[in-house]
């Protein structure tokens, strides 16, 4: 008995040791991992230039990056104050590393969602946008209104304006509460618009969809759930599905797929509260600092109740388990000497907008002057050239006809001079004295074939010239020269057109290379022997020979 005694005992101790044990070690882990993740803050200034509206600038160490909505604002009656704006001060030091998240939230606003689900979505969606960094960047849509499960996107791409993006999802997603549309949307393809937009983004970081439906079963899918699945694995997108239940066509089943197969988490829910704690699940994952703890500034910018009275109030800040109280000072109603001074320099900084403003119109004009005044010196210059290129035309023209009228009276006065020389040369036939030719010489003789004692003669006819010459010398030109023997007034024939000489007691007519050629009885000749009764031409002149 005794022994058995004290083996329970043993047994006992052995138990509560083991407990107390595994008890110390959770409790040294939990101490540990609290140390590691210890957040010392405090605030360095409040700035009531803005009042009511006051910019708090508080600094951070830890490793947990703060967002909007774990700070507790209130005011000195114990009222909780909206935190207007939220944003870190500067760059991270060298050595941080954060994730950037690109968020895509999509919401279903078909007509099964009108009524308390799309102001359920709409309300918890802005609630959760509170939990967004500085760093994420958002953009947000809605399908529903037609069974096509076409989007409409508020931003053309990601941004950071949480605010703008609040407006939008108060304001302006619609719900088409017409009664005949009793389509049912498709989400798929809804989902899958979305993707395509997180694709054309040109912003990196970690990309999300939040798709919060009705997950109604039935209808028709252009994409199957495996085509959603594969299309988010190649883009790297992950999904997570928030399915409110609206009717008896709830089937989040697909939905559930879709976000386990991509990485992403899914909740079913049936009221408010439920929409939100999952959006807080889904949002949960921040930015986490890589390195040891690092000092970071933020602002936090909100109004206060209080009036211009001049008097000191105060505000409570709220964060991570510890409160702050400040102090400030309102300002007079008429202003404080801070508030004229700054009145002054914004008197001063529009006095020199002014002052620039015209300088810069003073300078556009000089410009402009200048400007008109160069055109109007380079449209001068360019008459005045027109002018003097129509003087040297028609100074050149004028020198043209001249010289034309010079070679006009130079051609008459060689004419004048030809027909005057012409005139006094032209011999008369009955005036031509006889030459009796050296004894040894006798025409009447000598004539061959002439056919007796007769002197040789040459009769020409060139128009209305017709004249006969005796051959009385042993050689005599015949051309429209005034120096040939014999002159034919004729511009067909050359200067110097022929010779007729005597060789060995007969006549011969020679052509001197003339323009028109020497033709005896029709051939063309350079040499010919003479008989009598042959007809000579000689340009437009003919001849012929004869015993006289």
């Amino acid at each position: 008995m005794l022994f058995r005694n004290k083996f329970i005992q043993t047994k006992f101790l052995a138990k509560f040791s083991f407990v107390f044990l595994i008890s110390f070690f959770i409790f040294q882990q939990n101490k540990i991992f609290a140390q590691k993740n210890k957040i010392e803050w405090r605030i360095l200034k409040t700035d009531t230039a803005g009042f009511p509206l006051l910019t708090t600038t508080i600094e951070l160490t830890g490793r947990v990056q703060p967002i909007k909505g774990d700070f507790n604002l209130q005011d000195e009656s114990g009222k909780k104050l909206e935190i207007r704006s939220f944003e870190k001060k500067g760059k991270e030091k060298e050595g941080e590393a954060t994730q950037n998240r690109l968020i895509y939230l999509l919401i279903d606003a078909s007509p099964y969602a009108d009524g308390i689900p799309i102001k359920n979505f709409k309300s918890a969606s802005v609630e959760a946008l509170g939990q967004l960094t500085g760093d994420d960047l958002l953009n947000v849509g809605y399908f529903g209104n037609d069974a096509q499960g076409s989007v409409t996107h508020f931003g053309q791409d990601f941004s950071n304006n949480i605010g703008g993006f609040e407006n939008d999802i108060k304001n302006r997603i619609v719900v088409n509460a017409d009664s005949s549309a009793n389509y049912i949307p498709d989400a798929f393809k809804a989902i899958y618009e979305a993707m395509d937009k997180m694709k054309k983004s040109n912003k990196d970081g970690q990309k999300i969809l939040i798709v919060l439906s009705g997950a109604m079963g039935g209808g028709k899918h252009i994409y199957k759930r495996e085509d959603i699945q594969e299309r988010a694995k190649k883009l790297n997108i992950t999904i997570h599905t928030l399915n409110f239940r609206i009717n008896d066509n709830f089937a989040p089943e697909e939905y559930k797929m879709i976000s386990d197969r991509t990485d992403g988490l899914t909740s079913n829910a049936s009221n408010i509260g439920d929409i939100k704690n999952a959006m807080g699940d889904f949002l949960e994952s921040r930015s986490k600092k890589t390195t040891e703890d690092a000092t970071q500034r933020y602002i936090i910018t909100f109004e206060v109740p209080n009036t211009k009275d001049g008097l000191e109030h105060s505000y409570k800040i709220s964060y991570a388990g510890k409160e702050e109280s400040v102090l400030f000072t309102a300002p007079n109603a008429g202003g404080t000497a801070g508030e004229k001074g700054n009145w002054t320099m914004v008197y001063i900084i529009i006095g020199l907008i002014i002052l620039a403003l015209i300088l810069a119109l003073m300078y556009w004009q000089y410009n402009e002057s200048r400007l008109r005044k160069l055109e109007e010196e380079e449209a001068q210059a360019e008459e005045e050239a027109q002018k003097q290129a129509q003087i040297a035309k028609k100074e050149k023209e004028h020198q043209a006809k001249l010289r034309d009228l010079e070679e006009k009276n130079i051609r008459l006065q060689e004419q004048l001079k030809f027909k005057e020389k012409e005139l006094a040369q032209k011999p008369i036939i009955e005036d031509v004295p006889t030459v009796v030719p050296p004894s040894k010489f006798d025409p009447k003789k000598t004539q061959i074939g002439a056919g007796g004692g007769s002197s040789p003669m040459l009769q020409v006819i060139a128009g209305a010239f017709n004249k006969n010459f005796r051959l009385n010398k042993p050689t005599m030109t015949v051309g429209r020269g005034a120096m040939n023997d014999i002159i034919v007034p004729e511009q067909t024939v050359s200067t110097q057109h022929a010779t007729i000489t005597i060789e060995n007691g007969s006549f011969y007519i020679n052509d001197l290379d003339s323009t028109n050629g020497t033709f005896v009885n029709g051939s063309r000749v350079d040499k010919q022997l003479l008989k009598a009764g042959d007809l000579i031409k000689m340009g437009g002149a003919n001849a012929k020979f004869d015993i006289g």
